[in-house]
């Protein structure tokens, strides 16, 4: 009895041990799941933002065959004048939409130092005060 009771103690020890090393892969597998999501996500972002420009660009390509084709030269510079507009809007939204990016980037990328110098600041106050 004495030997049944020991094996049993050691199953059950190794039993507790697999699902520990279970319960760890588990936790594994879901923070690799939460950061692949995080990378679709912003994979996502990045194609959303790229059909933008696209869409921004295209559309003023579109225009600019539409409106040419008028007879007179008065019509003709009202013309030439709207694309020139259309076209400067169109660049000025782009470039909106690429300073955007570039703030995301750059706060993505570099490190916020505002609680580094507040946190030295308020050392040098005490150390030197």
């Amino acid at each position: 009895i004495s030997y049944q009771t020991s094996v049993h103690a050691t199953r059950v020890q190794e039993r507790v041990k697999s699902v520990d090393l279970l319960t760890v892969h588990a936790k594994a597998v879901v923070k690799e799941n939460l950061e692949l999501d995080e990378d679709i996500f912003a994979l996502e972002s990045a194609v959303v933002e790229r059909q933008r420009l696209c869409e921004l660009q295209g559309a003023g390509t579109q225009n600019r065959g539409k409106t040419a084709t008028k007879g007179t030269s008065s019509m003709k510079m009202m013309v030439t004048h709207r694309k020139l507009l259309d076209l400067s809007r169109a660049q000025t939204r782009e470039i909106e939409l690429m300073r955007e990016e570039l703030v995301r980037l750059r706060a993505r990328t570099f490190p916020s130092f505002a609680q580094l110098s507040e946190q030295t600041r308020s050392a040098m106050d005490s150390g030197f005060g």
